[in-house]
């Protein structure tokens, strides 16, 4: 009969990065704008509740089979675009994420506008998605960023929205995703709050 070894360590060990708490796994990648859309990415396609909400923020009808979430994707002339979600023959995103309030430039999204704009497929829906902090009432960014550049629409996202996307994913989901929902929502608030801090 097999017994459980004694318990020689009271209450949960703390883990220490280069001097400072790791309250979250994702802060194992680091502590900024790549590593928050490695994170999220990673989760997009761990998590199908989250991938669901999201997909239902922006407005999607159809998921269909053969989704793909593609991170830093270098194309040429056109840049490197932060995620792209991509569902054949329904639609091609294109997710420019920031930390801070501050909108991507113009010439940045005209940059992935024409990556989009040519594409050979057709059929499927393209956009770009502006994800960045915003006001309580996410006011600041629908404000900031046109709702169209050279022809393909602009959709805008808050934290704040990914946040309330994770909360809704998460009953739908089995332990193991929770806890994944649970370090992406804390990672969120801890990079959020940090960089409110550096502003201010």
């Amino acid at each position: 009969m097999q017994t459980e070894p004694p318990n020689l360590v009271h209450g949960e060990p703390t883990l220490h990065l280069r001097g400072r708490e790791v309250g979250a796994m994702f802060e194992l990648i680091g502590r900024n704008e790549n590593a928050l859309t490695f994170a999220l990415g990673w989760c997009l396609t761990k998590v199908p509740s989250l991938l669901f909400e999201l997909m239902k923020l922006l407005g999607a009808t159809q998921i269909g089979t053969g989704v793909k979430v593609v991170l830093q994707e270098h194309s040429g002339k056109n840049g490197i675009t932060d995620i792209e979600i991509r569902a054949p023959g329904h639609f091609a995103w294109i997710i420019e994420a920031k930390v801070g309030h501050e909108p991507p430039s113009i010439e940045q999204l005209k940059k992935y506008a024409t990556k989009l704009n040519n594409e050979t497929e057709e059929a499927a829906a393209k956009m770009l998605v502006v994800l960045a902090q915003s006001d309580r009432r996410d006011l600041w960014l629908k404000r900031s960023v046109p709702a169209f550049v050279l022809g393909v629409p602009v959709q805008v996202l808050s934290w704040k929205q990914i946040n309330e996307a994770i909360d809704r994913a998460y009953p739908a989901s089995h332990n193991t995703r929770k806890a994944l929902l649970r370090q992406l929502g804390d990672f969120i608030e801890s990079l959020l709050s940090m960089q409110t801090v550096t502003s201010n």
